[in-house]
């Protein structure tokens, strides 16, 4: 038995032109999520760079194929969250609400979105923290504004795990930050090193560092270019792959529950009438789905 989990930036609604999304950019973007729905049959999608106006559209399509929405969405003067998670109806249920803001020294800063939810019918909770940070442009590399969000995430992920180590934490987002970066890799403790996260008591286990490099090898002629990370930027000069999409989990999901990772799962997503829009920059869609699956022992 499988849970399969995904993320998506929709790009339909950013925070500085929350207006951008075209009618065209939005049929694509039901048609992407129909898809990982209906075809791929994910249980749990995030979402983010949503507006109230998508959420309302979204939840007519989720309701046809007996899926619900945690609704994220909110504008508070100038702060703006724009997540949300998609759950199977016959596989979950919500316990308790959204909690729709993190909090640093009076300070509103949109740190994760948590949803707690209940798996049908055995009852595990699995905790979901959703994130979307701000870009470079917003906060520099290496800023201590870029620091704090990794920090303020982890203070929230151990008010899930100092009571149980082995809690069921799933953490999502389009952080704008790689595995690397110190936001994640310092600051949150995502690590590489499965044997370390199982053993210690702290680290959280990052799969998504398997998607900084080429997901293929080279052949001659290159033609065979594949997945190098989740955001495509076309226009840089030198690297024109990011990888800020990324889904992190606790250790209770290594197997140390009735659920665990299939690291053979994890991937970027390949969509094909999708993929080709991001390479060519159409309706300025520039992230590709991730997701993975969890396995039943």
């Amino acid at each position: 038995m499988l849970l399969k989990l995904a993320w998506w930036n929709t790009s339909l609604a950013p925070v500085a032109k929350q207006d951008r999304a075209t009618q065209a950019a939005v049929t694509i973007a039901i048609s992407v999520i129909v898809e990982l729905l209906k075809k791929k049959k994910y249980d749990l999608i995030g979402l983010c760079e949503l507006s109230m106006a998508e959420i309302a559209w979204l939840q007519l399509e989720c309701e046809k194929l007996g899926y619900a929405i945690a609704d994220g969405v909110e504008v508070k003067g100038r702060l703006k969250t724009d997540t949300c998670l998609i759950y199977h109806k016959s596989r979950f249920f919500l316990s308790g609400n959204v909690n729709k803001l993190g909090y640093i020294e009076g300070r509103h800063l949109k740190i994760a979105q948590r949803v707690d939810l209940k798996l049908k019918p055995e009852g595990s909770i699995f905790s979901v923290l959703l994130s979307h940070w701000p870009s470079v442009r917003t906060y520099n590399k290496g800023s201590g504004e870029r620091d704090d969000y990794g920090y303020e995430l982890r203070r929230l992920v151990d008010e899930i795990l100092i009571p149980n180590q082995n809690a069921q934490v799933v953490l999502m987002g389009d952080y704008n930050d790689e595995p690397f970066d110190r936001p994640l890799a310092s600051k949150l403790r995502a690590s590489r090193d499965r044997e370390k996260v199982v053993s210690g008591r702290t680290l959280l286990y990052n799969p998504f560092w398997h998607r900084i490099g080429s997901d293929c090898n080279y052949s001659r002629p290159p033609n065979n270019i594949g997945f190098c990370g989740t955001h495509y930027f076309s226009a840089d000069a030198v690297d024109r792959w990011r990888t800020f999409d990324q889904i992190i989990l606790t250790k209770g999901l290594l197997d140390l529950s009735a659920w665990n990772l299939d690291e053979s799962s994890v991937e970027v997503i390949d969509i094909p009438f999708y993929t080709p829009l991001v390479f060519n920059a159409s309706e300025k869609f520039d992230h590709f789905p991730v997701g993975l699956s969890l396995k039943w022992k």
